[in-house]
């Protein structure tokens, strides 16, 4: 098999295959048997400009990766969310708000800007500012460290470093 084959069936694989399933399992999602001669055009149009224009970008890509982060972020903003709900009812507002610095330990790329992204959109937590490698994360309870750490290595699973550099 030529280079080239062996390129284009890897691509198929890793993005065209699991991101095409994806849109039509989010399609069937919203509007079930009807419209697919409207989604599938769509899902074609988007799966190439999503290659073409974030594909290079990405680098390595992990779609089991994609799966556990997925499934770790879910759990974990239904627990904050009724963590921070609790506290907002509480009589007593048990907030313990507080500034906290956190230093990657990942290299830098795309993960990491996952991470940075990911981290304001859990409940509780805010990425307040980035510079020289360390985070600035505003939190309402508790260690955002230890969260922060754990959410880096779902990040680091989306988008492992293969390059041998130590991560």
């Amino acid at each position: 098999m030529s280079a080239d084959r062996k390129a284009t069936s890897g691509t198929f694989k890793s993005h065209f295959l699991p991101v095409g399933i994806l849109l039509a399992l989010f399609w069937y999602a919203l509007a079930g048997d009807q419209g697919w001669w409207f989604a599938l055009p769509g899902i074609v149009v988007v799966l190439l400009l999503s290659h073409w224009l974030i594909q290079p970008r990405l680098g390595n890509f992990s779609p089991l990766g994609l799966l556990r982060f997925s499934l770790y972020f879910l759990s974990r903003s239904v627990v904050g969310g009724l963590d921070v709900a609790w506290r907002a009812l509480h009589p007593a507002m048990p907030l313990q708000l507080h500034y906290q610095e956190y230093s990657f330990h990942g290299p830098d790329g795309t993960a990491r800007t996952l991470l940075i992204a990911t981290l304001s959109l859990m409940p509780g937590t805010l990425s307040v500012n980035y510079r020289d490698d360390r985070l600035l994360i505003h939190s309402i309870a508790g260690n955002a460290e230890q969260a922060a750490e754990e959410l880096e290595r779902y990040c680091r699973g989306v988008f492992p470093d293969r390059s041998g550099a130590p991560s």
